[in-house]
This record gives C-alpha cells, sequence and structure tokens, in this order.
C-alpha cells in the first residue's frame, strides 16, 4: 500500500492592497474561490476593467476550462489590468498534508490510499 498525499488547490490573490489566499479541495471549488474573488474587487475597478472582470465571469466555458486545467495538475492564472494597478489571480494544485482535526468537514483533507 503507498500513500499519496491529497491533491489540494492553492488559491491566490495580489493587487492593489493585501494579498489573500486560501486552499480548496477541489477544483471547481478552487475556480469558485477565484470567480468570487474576482466579484468581490469589481466595485474598485474602472468602467472598462469593470466590463472585462463581468465578461470573464459570465463566460462559463472558461470556468469549465479552468476546473479542467486544475484536475490536470496545471495552474490556472487570470489577471485584470485597470486604472489602480493589475489584479492577479492564481491556483495552484498542491499536495498537502492531510488534517485529522475534524474528519466531518468537507473542506479538511484526508489521506488516500493507492
Amino acid at each position: 500500500m503507498t500513500l499519496l498525499l491529497p491533491r489540494a488547490y492553492w488559491c491566490r490573490r495580489e493587487g492593489p492592497g493585501a494579498p489573500v489566499s486560501g486552499t480548496a479541495v477541489a477544483p471547481a471549488a478552487a475556480v469558485d474561490w477565484m470567480r468570487e474573488s474576482v466579484r468581490a474587487v469589481t466595485p474598485q475597478l474602472d468602467r472598462e476593467a469593470f466590463e472585462l472582470a463581468w465578461a470573464w465571469l459570465g463566460n462559463h466555458r472558461e470556468r469549465e476550462l479552468a476546473a479542467c486545467v486544475l484536475r490536470s495538475g496545471r495552474p490556472y492564472r487570470h489577471s485584470v489590468r485597470a486604472g489602480c494597478g493589475t489584479w492577479f489571480w492564481s491556483v495552484h494544485p498542491v499536495r498537502v498534508l492531510p488534517s485529522l482535526e475534524n474528519e466531518t468537514d468537507p473542506f479538511c483533507v484526508h489521506w488516500r490510499t493507492l
């Protein structure tokens, strides 16, 4: 039996202000985190950047593509350039040490065996 560290997805937003990061346990959850983070900064964007951000948010095909890229083990990135600076979002597949603290928590990563 071989123990394999579980995969998680490290999510990060950089731009004007302090960076924000977190982890997700599934590609779709990581993409949802990224989308919510983009949505959260839209009030700070100028008109052109706002329109580009909302076009990306409305592109459901891009959402599926992002999840597919992450499932394949590759990172996914998105950026929005605005008058106040450029915002960068990235999600990287990573291997993590599992947590034994709360086995009923759906966001808690557990060991898998091969």
